[in-house]
């Protein structure tokens, strides 16, 4: 009698499923969604009715990206946007483009020596980034880590989220500090030479460490994100130079939100499998997989259908938590999917 219980059980259980999954209801269900709003050009502020959209959608934490707004960033609407989320229990996160938005102008102007170098020597203008300056000058780590966490303090924000970190310069600092270490002229030298990829990556640690370390008056709960690497773009670490070692952050970031941008040309299967290989490397911390909705580099929108598949992607590789980029993409198809994970 146990066994035939214990076999109509399983039977039913199935059943269950698979009414379940006949019925068009999601078995993913994730702990926590987090939200990308990329704020500048694109959005100047956050009104009410997109803070309904995210609160609709089940999001609890937003994270603020681009400071393209004017030569201030957004660091002046960051107050309000976090009051009106906190009130209705959304987290918010304050993100940069560090060593490269629009706020570091007063800085850029003040200090021409700290600028960023092309591998020529000569001081770059990016046609987005026109302020870049150096990230791997220790001078220019400490201003960045004392300005970011006065400003989240100030907005009573609930974390820092650092974006695009690790980018190749070619300043008198760098070729001379390289060149101490490793005897090479980092303006000769392949992209791809291992050594200066280790040493841009460190550099970058050093950065993680000086803000590690000048957050240690903030609150209990206060985090330190990054969204390291982007996958799916050929040559990040060469090309845009963007690409850091996990390796090299883990003890000095809370948590880990990388890009996973897929084509919906690629199989949705990808996804999964790049959240594992990062989640391998981060040992113990929380990796957040960052899912894009729309085509990257293109206004067209994902199907849900393709969505969904990415999200089951991650799920199945163990992910329980995800990232949504961004919130400018959220159609009505896309609404209710976000609603049921």
């Amino acid at each position: 009698m146990k066994r035939q219980a214990t076999i109509f059980i399983l039977i039913a259980a199935l059943i269950a499923v698979m009414c379940s999954t006949a019925s068009g209801q999601n078995a993913v269900k994730f702990n926590e969604k987090i939200l990308w709003i990329q704020l500048g050009n694109q959005i100047k502020d956050i009104d009410g009715p997109m803070l309904d959209k995210i609160a609709e959608c089940g999001f609890g934490k937003i994270v603020l990206l681009h400071s393209s707004i004017n030569e201030q960033g957004y660091f002046p609407v960051l107050k309000s946007i976090v009051k009106r989320c906190h009130a209705r229990g959304i987290k918010v996160g304050a993100g940069t483009l560090v060593f490269k938005d629009t706020y570091q102008k007063p800085y850029w102007d003040r200090h021409p020596d700290l600028r960023k170098c092309d591998q020529s020597g000569k001081y770059t203008e990016n046609k987005y980034y026109h302020y870049q300056i150096c990230p791997n000058n220790p001078a220019n780590h400490e201003y960045i880590a004392g300005l970011l966490l006065r400003k989240a303090d100030e907005a009573d924000a609930d974390e820092i989220h650092i974006d695009y970190e690790c980018t190749a310069c070619y300043c008198p600092y760098c070729v001379s500090e390289f060149e101490k270490q490793y005897g090479k002229n980092a303006r000769t030298i392949e992209a791809t030479d291992p050594d200066w990829l280790t040493w841009r990556s460190r550099k970058t640690r050093d950065f993680f460490e000086v803000l590690t370390r000048r957050s240690h008056n903030y609150p209990p709960g206060f985090y330190i994100s990054a969204t390291a690497p982007i996958l799916g773009v050929p040559g990040g670490f060469t090309v845009y130079g963007i690409d850091v070692r996990y390796d090299d952050l883990t003890q000095y970031v809370d948590e880990f939100v990388p890009m996973i941008y897929l084509s919906s040309k690629q199989p949705a299967s990808k996804a999964g499998d790049c959240h594992a290989a990062i989640q391998r490397r981060c040992l113990n911390k929380k990796v957040i997989p960052g899912i894009i909705i729309n085509e990257e580099g293109s206004t067209v929108i994902k199907s849900a259908v393709r969505v969904k598949e990415e999200l089951e992607s991650v799920y199945q590789s163990g992910a329980r938590d995800i990232g949504i980029f961004e919130v400018r993409y959220i159609n009505d198809e896309l609404k209710d999917l976000l609603k049921s994970i």
